[in-house]
């Protein structure tokens, strides 16, 4: 097997990590490429990027326990500008210099961080990191708040595998990081927990059960419920914040790829409603096809994530290729920036 990139085992294409390596570089280059040629209007031109640089020049920002530093420009998150300030070690000044900056150092990260798994990729696992690679590429290695948001995924990655065969302390150490971020940079964080615990206790009923389609219904009917409940409660402690909730949930806002709500009610109901019907058209946005080609990416990297969520239900996915079972058993490490 020694200087081979692909292999066949038993009736499976196997790939090495060889081959990821040597690509590397092109799908680099191929996702920049993309991000300022076909996607610079909609990414670079109006990325939040340009209000942080304003804010590090103009702003005396404070690094804040609870986040409370929103005044500065923008109303970026204050926090998160600070750290950057204190990270510009080189003096970078331009939005292209933060870009390569944090692409470089973003690479490396996943470098490090891909080998350490195995040294051979199923081809789900070979396309499944490609699509990221391409993917983290073209949203979030540049100067904005994707970065700080990959990196609390990958140590929420790494609680899972370092604590796997200790439950309590790895949900505990979860819970830990999800209110530290929450406290430190976007609030909203917080409501991993409710649906974490709905998870959990889905993982519970198909062990027990084994019934794929009912997990897939509690799953929908589950996570309207405890959307009904948070919102309910955000109601219960203040009315403001549940009408502010339901503003920016239906306000009209100048992006091609915004998805429109069903209802324009307030009614808890209706919003419950577009909430459910919001999962359904993410998971599988066909509708931005209308668009034009140039949207074809934000289709292909959200339904690669489909296929992957839909075999870890043992749903399988109708596709041209046949998922291995055995992908999504705790051999995959791959980080998808949510981009739509």
């Amino acid at each position: 097997m020694m200087g081979k990139v692909i292999f066949v085992y038993g009736h499976e294409v196997v790939f090495t990590k060889r081959t990821l390596y040597c690509i590397w570089p092109f799908l680099v280059f191929v996702a920049k490429f993309m991000r300022y040629s076909i996607f610079r209007q909609n990414l670079v031109d109006v990325g939040i990027g340009h209000a942080f640089l304003e804010a590090m020049k103009n702003e005396n920002v404070k690094f804040s326990l609870l986040n409370t530093d929103n005044n500065i420009f923008a109303d970026v998150s204050g926090n998160l500008v600070y750290i950057y300030q204190k990270l510009n070690f080189l003096r970078l000044d331009s939005y292209v210099q933060f870009e390569i900056f944090i692409t470089i150092i973003g690479n490396l990260l996943l470098f490090f961080i891909i080998r350490n798994t195995k040294k051979s990729l199923e081809y789900l696992n070979f396309i499944l990191l490609v699509v990221m690679i391409l993917s983290v590429n073209i949203y979030a290695f540049c100067l904005s708040k994707e970065p700080l948001q990959l990196l609390f995924f990958v140590f929420m990655s790494f609680i899972i595998k370092k604590y796997s065969e200790k439950p309590l302390s790895c949900i505990a150490m979860l819970a830990l990081l999800i209110i530290l971020y929450s406290l430190l940079f976007r609030t909203y964080y917080m409501l991993m927990i409710p649906f974490a615990g709905l998870s959990l206790l889905l993982y519970e009923f198909y062990n027990k059960n084994q019934k794929k389609f009912w997990l897939v219904i509690l799953s929908v009917c589950g996570s309207g419920m405890v959307y009904a409940l948070c919102l309910s409660m955000a109601g219960f402690v203040d009315k403001r914040i549940y009408y502010e909730l339901i503003r920016v949930r239906i306000r009209m806002v100048p992006s091609n790829t915004r998805l429109i709500p069903l209802f324009s009610s307030n009614n808890l109901v209706t919003q419950t409603m577009n909430y459910l019907s919001a999962l359904v058209r993410l998971m599988f946005p066909l509708e931005l096809l209308r668009l034009g080609l140039k949207y074809v990416i934000y289709v292909v990297v959200q339904l690669v994530i489909t296929c992957f969520i839909l075999n870890a239900y043992g749903m399988g996915f109708p596709c041209f290729f046949n998922i291995p079972q055995t992908c999504c058993n705790g051999q995959i490490y791959v980080f998808l920036p949510n981009t739509l």
